[in-house]
Parts: C-alpha cells; sequence; structure tokens
C-alpha cells in the first residue's frame, strides 16, 4: 500500500489556541496534551498553546494546579483552533481547631519529614535509567527605568506600565521584558557507569536579536534536582528544602490542601529562616 506526501499531512491533527481563567486571564504554565499519548506542550507566557501529532486521539486535555481538568473534542487529521477556559477546583474543608500549645506539631513539618524519609523511593535518579522531557524559560526584563527614557516616543504606547502600583514585583518599580526564550529537550540518564545527554529538540527566542545574548541564554537554564541535599543556583549554594537538615535552615506551610483526580494534594510554601539565605 503506498501513501502520497499529500496523505501523511492530512493524517496529522494540529491544534493551537489560548487558555484563559474563569475571568477572561490569559494563563502561562497550563500542560496540554492529546489524550491517551505522550504528546504534551505547555502554554507560554501569553496563554497560548501549539501541538501536533499523527496518533490517533481526537481529544486534547489541559490542566493546571487548583483547576479543573479540561476536555476538548478536537478534529483528527486537520488544522484548528480551540481556545480553552479553566475554572478553579475549590474543595470544601473540614473545620480547623487552633490552639497555642506549643507541643503540637506543625503538620507541615511532619509532612517534610515523611517526604525526606522516601526520598530514595522518589527521586528519579535513584533508577538505573531515566528518560524525559525538559521545558525550560529564561525571561529578561529591564527596570531602574528613569523619567527621561520612560518620555521617549517610541515608550509612549507602553505608559500604563510606569502607571502601574506593581505591588507583585520584589522593589515595586517597572520593568519591560527585554528577551524571552523557551526551550525544549530530552534528556537521558545511565546511574552505572554514570552518564547523561541532553538533546535539543525546539528553541524559540523573542526580543533582541543578538547571537552572543542568545548563545548564554542557551547555557543558563538549571537543572535541579530538589532531592540533591544541596543546590547550586547560578554559582550559589543553598541547602535543598527536601535535605534532611532542612528544617534548620526554612520554616514549612501548608497553604492548601486539594484533591486532584482523587489523589490529595498539598500546597506547600517554603520560607528561609534567615533572610541572608
Amino acid at each position: 500500500m503506498l501513501f502520497t506526501y499529500a496523505d501523511l499531512l492530512a493524517q496529522k491533527t494540529v491544534v493551537s489556541g489560548v487558555v484563559l481563567d474563569d475571568t477572561g486571564i490569559p494563563m502561562p504554565s497550563v500542560n496540554v496534551s492529546f489524550q491517551g499519548t505522550i504528546v504534551g506542550t505547555i502554554t507560554d507566557i501569553n496563554g497560548q498553546y501549539f501541538i501536533e501529532t499523527n496518533k490517533p486521539s481526537d481529544t486534547i486535555q489541559a490542566s493546571f494546579f487548583g483547576f479543573k481538568q479540561v476536555e476538548k473534542l478536537v478534529i483528527k487529521g486537520e488544522e484548528q483552533v480551540v481556545d480553552v477556559e479553566l475554572i478553579p477546583e475549590l474543595e470544601q474543608l473540614d473545620d480547623v481547631v487552633i490552639t497555642a500549645n506549643r507541643r503540637d506539631k506543625n503538620p507541615a513539618v511532619t509532612f517534610m519529614n515523611k517526604v525526606v524519609d522516601a526520598k530514595s523511593d522518589n527521586d528519579i535518579y535513584a533508577q538505573e535509567y531515566v528518560e524525559y522531557k525538559v521545558y525550560g524559560k529564561v525571561e529578561l526584563d529591564l527596570n531602574k527605568l528613569d523619567e527621561e527614557f520612560q518620555d521617549r516616543k517610541v515608550m509612549q504606547r507602553f505608559g500604563f506600565m510606569f502607571e502601574a502600583d506593581n505591588e507583585g514585583d520584589s522593589n515595586s518599580k517597572p520593568y519591560i521584558p527585554v528577551i524571552y526564550a523557551e526551550n525544549l529537550s530530552e534528556y537521558y540518564y545511565r546511574k552505572f557507569p554514570k552518564d547523561q545527554k541532553e538533546v535539543i529538540v525546539a528553541s524559540r527566542i523573542s526580543g533582541v536579536k543578538n547571537e552572543s545574548v542568545h548563545e548564554q541564554l542557551a547555557n543558563i537554564y538549571l537543572k535541579i534536582n530538589l532531592y540533591d541535599d544541596f543546590l547550586d543556583i547560578f554559582t550559589k549554594g543553598f541547602v535543598s528544602p527536601l535535605s534532611s537538615t532542612g528544617n534548620l535552615f526554612y520554616k514549612y506551610y501548608i497553604v492548601d490542601s486539594l484533591s486532584i483526580k482523587g489523589d490529595k494534594c498539598l500546597h506547600l510554601k517554603v520560607n528561609p529562616r534567615r533572610e541572608e539565605y
């Protein structure tokens, strides 16, 4: 049986669109995949996604922590635009009794102790062979913009950025995105004899067009294994929150509790005990 090139193209299902929350705001970093396959992607900073497959799947699914998973039917073998709206998933919690007894243990610390005890079982690098896909993104911004820069003609249409309160920013000052880089790769690891390899599948850089800058960005994607006792981030060493001594360096808090597909999940917050740490 012979197939033409046009026949092969006709079998490819291509879907793109944007993922929004229930208020219409685009949602970045949402997982979008073809149901029943390992083909998936993540929405960009504008909530947009693009996904394609030759596998016989007629449904895409979108999921994000704290939101109900949404499934959308698609037409196999065609190119189409499918926008998705995610609805927050709220769970009624039981009444909580707060006491002043200092002997009561922090449940977050108890939970983290169990996580540490199970490190050898859950750390994927304890396996003989590991293979997974890696998605990384880097955004570089300009801040500390003086009034002379803000008054330039080219910046007039961005005036709303300078008027915003920017309460979420650490220094409460306006900033302008300059470069946004995304990278998708396949990572292979062998425990013994120890070896590893990473294959770049796709990359995209928006903003300033400068080859030397792009080369530098390619080298700053971080590969962090939280199960390690110590982490090296941009040449600065940190004790991992999952270290057996993590309780000496961090404070743990349970922020929320959710049920995702029947699994009990905790939203955990970690703060350093010392400001300089």
